[in-house]
């Protein structure tokens, strides 16, 4: 097997944005990859290599934590807690001919960051949107926005004898839910340290308050009555 660069335009094209390019290419029986919702700026970034392509975050995920689904609203965020999990949809939807397998992996930069994703295929034929699930590793909380890339596809040539994926397209379980429950949950899970922080402070102040009541009591006891009168 070899890489396949992502080409966008010539003779040697490996990518189309239509499906009427992708069937005129000969679709299933032919060797170009239909991306829709292509980031064509991506492969055309002269810094950056073709031999692969950055994935972005979709329209919805699901925190393992969950039953259901959640959908990212357009300036959304995805809070990633330590130790968390989610399965995230991809903004690109893809078709296969049968001479091409996809791999994703993890992007790098986001390894820096404690986010990793576990290794997924693209068989031959697929067709449909992608569901990734991204761990966050490290120690902190990890934000990821809509629409950012946060895993990467590389594309092999596959020898013949294959027998193409027919299946349908991989989807998110579960039924989309609100969002405000979540956003409440990581907020506390966000500061918690902060809240024990609070609640230490909260203790020793009312420990401090039930200790000082009675020895304030005792000594108004022990002063003269004329003393206590006015006191009272």
């Amino acid at each position: 097997m070899s890489v396949i660069p992502f080409i966008l335009d010539g003779s040697n094209r490996t990518v189309v944005e239509t499906r009427e390019e992708y069937e005129r290419a000969g679709g299933l029986e032919g060797d170009v990859i239909f991306i829709q919702n292509l980031n064509i700026k991506q492969i055309h970034n002269t810094k950056s290599s073709n031999a692969s392509y950055d994935l972005r975050v979709g329209d919805e995920y699901r925190d393992h934590r969950d039953s259901g689904k959640t959908d990212l609203l357009e300036n959304g965020t995805i809070s990633l807690q330590p130790g968390s999990a989610v399965i995230i949809e991809t903004v690109e939807s893809v078709q296969f001919p049968k001479s091409r397998f996809g791999h994703v992996v993890p992007k790098v930069s986001l390894l820096q960051d404690g986010l990793s994703n576990t290794s997924s295929k693209i068989d031959p034929g697929y067709e449909g949107k992608l569901s990734i699930t991204v761990f966050n590793l490290g120690k902190r909380t990890v934000q990821l926005k809509k629409a950012q890339d946060f895993c990467t596809l590389y594309v092999l040539d596959v020898r013949e004898g294959v027998i193409p994926y027919t299946k349908d397209a991989k989807k998110i379980a579960g039924n989309s839910r609100k969002d405000l429950l979540s956003r409440v949950r990581d907020f506390i899970e966000t500061n918690q340290t902060y809240f024990t922080i609070i609640l230490t402070i909260a203790t020793i102040v009312l420990t401090i308050v039930q200790i000082v009541q009675p020895l304030g009591k005792q000594e108004i006891q022990t002063l003269p009555k004329e003393s206590r009168e006015k006191i009272k």
